[in-house]
């Protein structure tokens, strides 16, 4: 979970321009002077409500436009697409890991508001962002829950660096590591709502785990070695905290590694340094 700066050049990019240019391109274009118009007007309302894409409705197309003709269409347009929007995001600003998860590489760029649900924003590079293929296929396209709580966080408009959603609890011991959200003090209540609908839609606690456990065991392997060479726990501590400033600078403070390196920094007492330097983690 982690902002995407989003640069002018996509903000202020004419959308409208862009998309008269790629339907230039199709042989048979589906969409008639009114359509065309619906789709424009609805990008003014995406970036005018852009903090708050779930109140946004789709629009209806009079006459309709089949499915198979948004598919064929936008598959025509999407290298296009997606070309123009790597230019105007910018190489420096696609992230090498995904924003979303923290995890994997951001190998899609998702829409946001869904192809099937928001055709009209279907070449729209605004509603562009780069995530992994996990959190990709678990999304779906359904954006709010029955309360109208948007599900999903948008990396390029909620404040996410400016909290620490996270809380992981570690214990070498008993073998435990347990991330959980809480509430920062000051988050607004419909941001923390949508936190903790995006970290349950995306299976977070879950999926932290797997990195999470093989970081513990790397950590266990060198502070053992560490101990072998005489370091000291306090020494080993300040080594921590260097690692997990590095890693709030360049990760973030929600980063799945920044908040399990702050877990091992609380839970390191004598007790577990005994047991770590002992080797009886390796059991």
């Amino acid at each position: 979970m982690k902002n995407i700066a989003c640069p002018d050049s996509l903000l202020n990019f004419s959308h409208r321009d862009f998309l008269y240019e790629l339907l230039g391109y199709l042989e048979n274009n589906p969409l008639d002077a009114n359509a065309q118009i619906a789709i424009v007007n609805a990008y003014d309302i995406y970036i005018n409500n852009r903090r708050s894409l779930e109140s946004l409705k789709p629009v209806s197309f009079s006459p309709s436009i089949s499915n198979e003709q948004w598919d064929s269409m936008y598959k025509s347009l999407r290298y296009r697409l997606l070309k123009r929007w790597k230019e105007l995001l910018g190489e420096d600003n696609i992230p090498a890991r995904c924003p979303s998860c923290g995890i994997s590489t951001p190998t899609d760029a998702e829409h946001f508001l869904s192809r099937s649900s928001y055709r009209e924003f279907s070449l729209l590079p605004l509603n562009l962002i780069p995530w992994c293929k996990e959190c990709n296929n678990k999304k779906g396209t359904v954006i709010a829950d029955q309360n109208g709580v948007r599900l999903f966080l948008n990396c390029y408009w909620d404040e996410i660096d400016k909290y620490c959603f996270w809380k992981c609890d570690v214990d070498f011991i008993e073998k435990k590591v347990i991330y959980s959200v809480i509430r920062p003090s000051g988050c607004p209540d419909k941001l923390f709502r949508i936190v903790e609908n995006h970290a349950a839609r995306l299976a977070f606690t879950t999926r932290f785990l797997k990195p999470a456990k093989e970081e513990v065991r790397k950590f266990s392997a060198a502070t053992e070695q560490s101990a072998r060479n005489n370091v000291s726990r306090e020494t080993v501590n300040i080594t921590l905290q260097s690692r997990i400033a590095s890693c709030i600078e360049v990760q973030g403070n929600n980063h799945w590694e920044t908040v399990l390196l702050n877990g091992i920094h609380h839970c390191l007492d004598e007790r577990q340094w005994e047991y770590i330097v002992s080797g009886s983690w390796r059991s």
